[in-house]
């Protein structure tokens, strides 16, 4: 009987926050240098305005994509957020406290520094990237021998 009533606590919970999401992206992509109202975006958003309009070209063109790349945005670090967790096997784990935004920030420093003191710039912003995930990679792989995580398979076999 429980279960049963978390289960529909979870699915009025997510209704909730779906719907609310989707408020929200309205006034996002409504608020910018040209103020668009909530009922402008949503006849933009059902073709109820010409192509021509201002209005669409401002939604379709600059607003929409960007609102949609922040939803995914924001669900990828809350994932993210939550594998640390669950992997670090600690409530309050981040990159932050773990350390990982630090080891991103100090491999990406010395390669800045090792390119400028051996002559050549490196600016590149794909080889920048590469050093921040090797930094943040190394610390979590410094870090994870210490975290008591095992795996699910050595958890079935001991039962």
């Amino acid at each position: 009987m429980k279960s049963g009533n978390i289960r529909r606590k979870t699915k009025v919970t997510a209704a909730i926050s779906l719907l609310l999401l989707a408020v929200l992206a309205i006034f996002a992509i409504g608020i910018g240098s040209v103020y668009l109202p909530p009922e402008t975006v949503l006849q933009v958003l059902f073709g109820r305005v010409d192509s021509s309009d201002p209005s669409y070209i401002i939604v379709w063109n600059m607003r929409l994509s960007r609102v949609i790349a922040s939803m995914f945005g924001g669900a990828a670090l809350s994932i993210s957020g939550l594998i640390l967790q669950i992997l670090f096997q600690n409530p309050i784990a981040d990159p932050y406290i773990l350390g990982i935004s630090s080891g991103a920030r100090l491999a990406v420093g010395m390669m800045l520094l090792g390119g400028v003191m051996a002559g050549f710039h490196v600016t590149n912003p794909w080889i920048l990237f590469l050093g921040a995930l090797s930094g943040a990679l190394a610390v979590m792989a410094l870090k994870w021998p210490f975290s008591g995580w095992r795996s699910p398979v050595s958890r079935i076999c001991r039962m």
